[in-house]
């Protein structure tokens, strides 16, 4: 775990907010991001639920018609209708997917013209402990701590790769590279 303290990790936290909030080419950026995967995604090449209805209403009338067997009627009715709920629970998630994308898009810029509107650096050295602590709950979903670097992730935004240096951490010790110039180096003793 790299050298941290909480003011380092509240550091790394004004750092992403403030980059979100007054870097317009990251915004520029992640709005596009973010079109990019609330576009619709096109259902599959195969098969439509109404065609697959159609079948199903031929294969009735051909059983109604004794033309089939009872027995070869229920596994073909039995096959097209699981299709059928296959094809209309994709359909489903798909457009809870794009909902969900979608409201992301629009939180992001709710958050990200908040943001252009504040000098979060002077709200948060103004801020008390409370404050602060509101600050974090309504603006960051998360700071994840990896061994070299820390994830900012505010609230509908994708996370921020923040280095531990730019926020005033040090790498955990002893943490160097394992690869020497002529590959991997044999294990230590």
């Amino acid at each position: 775990m790299p050298g941290r303290s909480a003011h380092g990790l509240h550091r790394a936290a004004v750092l992403g907010l403030d980059l979100l909030g007054q870097d317009h080419d990251l915004q520029k950026a992640i709005r596009a991001e973010l079109a990019h995967h609330t576009a619709p995604t096109p259902a599959s090449n195969g098969p439509s639920v109404a065609a697959l209805k159609a079948k199903r209403t031929k294969l009735l009338d051909l059983y109604y018609a004794d033309k089939i067997s009872a027995d070869a009627f229920g596994d073909e009715e039995q096959r097209l209708t699981a299709q059928i709920h296959e094809l209309e629970t994709a359909a489903t998630d798909r457009q809870h997917r794009a909902a969900e994308r979608s409201e992301l898009a629009q939180r992001f810029d709710q958050v990200a013209e908040l943001l252009a509107g504040i000098d979060i650096h002077t709200v948060w050295n103004e801020a008390d402990d409370r404050e602060r602590r509101i600050l974090v709950e309504d603006l960051l979903d998360a700071v994840y701590v990896h061994p070299d670097h820390l994830r900012v992730v505010a609230c509908g935004a994708p996370p921020l790769k923040v280095q531990l240096a730019e926020v005033g951490l040090r790498p955990p010790a002893g943490m160097g590279l394992c690869v020497s110039e002529g590959g991997l180096e044999p294990p230590r003793p």
